[in-house]
């Protein structure tokens, strides 16, 4: 009995120590291990289509010190993407023998360090070292917008990476509009409660379709809006805004929203404004000409004016030619009539002499 007990406490001694062991190799690899990866651009937007995206995709291991490890990495492009291609360069000096001991390497590429298509290799990094991968692929006339090149990083079976949250990246890139705004009236000078059509001429310049756009026209208190309409647009208006949206509008191309306005009576002139938006997931290269500005100038319509001769008389600029020429007529009857009676009061009395 005293044997067996005495074989039983030297097993569970050494359980004790192999599972000691264990411990400290899991925790000695887990300081060792933290691969992580990045990814990032030349590019800060999606060029033009035909031409080539640029990527780089850093992998590395953080840990503090450890042996060589073999890991996979992968990346994945929208399938629209034709002409990948990829190749691998170290990116860190060869660490110190303290760090990684006798499997101490430089950061080792796939062999060769170079392919096409999707990247999917095997990679061989020691503690505080690094690869930079760099992917170009070519943009097709429909490419997604976004883009998104998503990257993962994964170690291979048995080996523990703790800090896991590191070991995938996405990157997103945006598709580029130039839209521009041009704002012009039909008559300017205007004249009062006469109306004047507005013209918002809306353009994109690309190099791609723009998507989700808005024209907002803001009219001043000084002008009675009508109504706003554009082929393809859909409008809606308040007593001093006019918004109009549409889905898309092509590179290379303008489109048109146009607008009824009156202006207030006794107003000499009055402003308005324009500006075109690109809504949603799209870049634009030049905000300064995303916004027209349009002042009128507005006269007053004419009022017809006579004014009259004679003794001391004159007709007011409000009377009408017709009854300036009745008052004058009036007039010189008048002053026939008293000089007829005074003739003929003069002839009578002569008479009688």
């Amino acid at each position: 009995m005293r044997t067996l007990f005495r074989l039983w406490m030297v097993a569970a001694f050494f359980l004790t120590i192999a599972d000691s062991i264990t411990n400290h190799a899991a925790l000695a690899q887990s300081v060792a291990t933290d691969l992580a990866i990045q990814v990032s651009s030349p590019d800060p937007n999606i060029p033009a289509p035909g031409s080539f995206v640029r990527f780089n995709v850093r992998v590395s291991n953080l840990g503090l010190f450890g042996s060589f490890l073999s890991s996979r990495v992968t990346t994945r492009l929208p399938a629209e993407y034709t002409d990948i291609s990829w190749s691998c360069a170290a990116d860190s000096a060869p660490q110190p023998a303290e760090r990684c001991g006798s499997n101490c390497h430089v950061p080792a590429c796939p062999v060769p360090n170079m392919g096409v298509g999707n990247l999917d290799a095997n990679v061989g990094l020691s503690a505080q070292s690094a690869l930079m991968f760099t992917i170009r692929a070519r943009v097709p006339e429909n490419t997604p917008n976004p883009l998104v090149l998503s990257a993962l990083i994964a170690p291979s079976f048995g080996i523990i990476d703790p800090i896991q949250s590191n070991n995938q990246d996405q990157l997103f890139l945006y598709k580029l509009s130039d839209v521009s705004m041009l704002l012009q009236a039909s008559n300017n000078p205007s004249i009062g409660h006469e109306p004047v059509g507005i013209t918002a001429t809306v353009c994109n310049s690309g190099p791609y379709a723009a998507e989700s756009v808005k024209v907002q026209l803001d009219f001043s208190k000084d002008l009675v809006f009508y109504s706003t309409t554009g082929d393809g647009w859909d409008c809606s208006s308040s007593t001093q805004q006019a918004v109009c949206e549409r889905n898309t509008l092509a590179k290379n191309s303008c489109s048109v929203v146009q607008s009824t306005i009156v202006p207030v009576p006794g107003v000499e002139s009055a402003s308005m404004q324009a500006t075109a938006s690109v809504l949603g997931r799209m870049l634009e290269t030049n905000m300064a000409n995303n916004a027209a500005k349009l002042q009128l100038s507005i006269t007053s319509p004419d009022k017809p004016s006579l004014s009259g001769g004679g003794i001391g008389c004159s007709v007011h600029p409000s009377s009408s030619g017709f009854a300036g020429t009745l008052a004058m007529f009036s007039l010189v009857s008048l002053i026939a009539a008293v000089g007829r009676i005074f003739y003929r009061r003069k002839s009578t009395g002569r008479a009688q002499l």
